[in-house]
């Protein structure tokens, strides 16, 4: 094409300069890497649920959805009570919320500059007072604790507010596969009955925080949330 338009045959540093160039523009697409987030938009509860395995993934999709429709607007949920002072009383008191129970796992860190962690798994939290001593004498703060929602939601919930570690558990695939005549159908009974249930379990959970924070409350819910 250079020749074409200049009339005449570039020079043997013109070509290698072009092949530098070259390799320089096409080598960052060359091994492309492409993956695949799912996310649960719900209009009607104003939910937009990202599976993801960090929030910096989950803050590229909704970079991505804003780019697709400048309408679109999405705020993390901020409750009206800290996650981490929830978790510290249900675990001294050794019971959780109405709906909720306390699994066998969970996170104790120190607020304290080294940070120091104890990490139970598969332990009985509320059957000891192991627990509690690290809590009330140590001042250690739940950072994660594991828990399950009427016995159909298992799930980790940190002091930041993120659900991790979802697991439906009284959704099989027996439940439905009997039915599906493909996999299209499949996949659709499944999230049918996955994000009615979430949609419940979320409100649940936000509730248990005292709500979303900054929305009006009456004077007893304002007082139970403190």
């Amino acid at each position: 094409d250079l020749e074409a338009r200049s009339g005449f045959k570039p020079s043997r540093k013109r070509i290698r300069d072009l092949k530098d160039q070259v390799t320089d523009e096409l080598l960052p697409r060359a091994f492309s890497r492409y993956r695949t987030t799912f996310c649960w938009i719900d209009p009607v509860g104003g939910w937009l649920v990202i599976d993801a395995p960090t929030s910096k993934r989950a803050d590229e999709v909704t970079e991505w959805l804003h780019k697709s429709s400048e309408a679109l607007a999405f705020e993390p949920v901020k409750a009206a009570r800290s996650p981490a002072s929830a978790m510290t009383e249900w675990l001294v008191e050794r019971e959780g919320p109405a709906g909720f129970s306390i699994d066998r796992e969970c996170v104790l860190q120190s607020p304290l500059e080294e940070k120091s962690t104890v990490r139970y798994s598969h332990h009985s939290l509320v059957d000891t007072d192991e627990i509690r001593n690290h809590i009330t004498r140590d001042g250690k703060v739940p950072i994660q604790l594991a828990l399950t929602w009427e016995d159909r939601v298992s799930f980790v919930l940190t002091d930041k507010l993120e659900v991790r570690r979802v697991q439906f558990l009284d959704i099989t695939r027996g439940d439905t596969e009997s039915d599906a005549d493909s996999a299209e159908e499949q996949f659709q009974s499944d999230f049918t009955l996955m994000t009615a249930m979430l949609g419940r379990f979320l409100s649940d959970l936000l509730e248990t925080l005292g709500g979303v924070d900054g929305e009006p409350r009456t004077p007893e819910e304002a007082a139970a949330a403190q």
